[in-house]
């Protein structure tokens, strides 16, 4: 008996109480893994995306100051990441010349220390390497470009809808 492990009656396994029709603590299934049957959670993906662009940024801070304008009107997906994107701007506005290091402090000095790691965690540098501080700026620039592109487009077909043309007129009107 003990060897295949029959519980002596009314007794568990490894001493936990055993309830008919109820399966013991530990066979208690966990859910289902990405892609089984879970659907992941869309603003997930938007935010891996937001932390994509913002290692960019810091990794090739040149970025900055080429893509303020677009990147001033964006709204990331996270306040934090948001809070994060409003300060780099601030500090490319307020500092010429800056790099890697210098921006990474400056960051920290202002509260973002660990916001600054889950952004530049290697995970996010795995999926996306053009974002890392050793990549091409070439391919960064066309990298960020695509990701404005991108979040520029999904605004505007928000912002369009309920909107309705005349075509015969070229009217624009608003769906009530």
């Amino acid at each position: 008996d003990a060897f295949f492990g029959v519980p002596e009656r009314g007794r568990g396994f490894k001493g936990r109480q055993w309830v008919k029709g109820r399966r013991p603590q530990s066979a208690v299934r966990s859910p289902a893994p990405f892609g089984f049957g879970s659907r992941p959670d869309p603003s997930d993906a938007l935010a891996h995306q937001d932390r994509i662009a913002l290692a960019l940024l810091i990794n090739h801070p040149d970025l900055l100051s080429a893509e303020a304008e677009r990147l001033a009107d964006l709204t990331l997906s996270s306040s934090m990441l948001d809070r994060l994107l409003r300060a780099l701007l601030n500090l490319a506005a307020s500092n010429s010349g800056l790099d890697t290091t210098i921006l990474a402090s400056h960051l920290k000095q202002h509260g973002f220390a660990e916001l600054l790691g889950t952004v530049l965690d290697r995970a996010v540098l795995r999926v996306a390497p053009y974002a890392a501080a050793g990549a091409d700026s070439a391919l960064a620039g066309e990298r960020l470009a695509e990701y404005l592109d991108m979040r520029q487009r999904a605004g505007g077909a928000s912002a369009k809808f309920g909107q309705t043309q005349d075509f015969e007129s070229g009217n624009t009107d608003r769906v009530a």
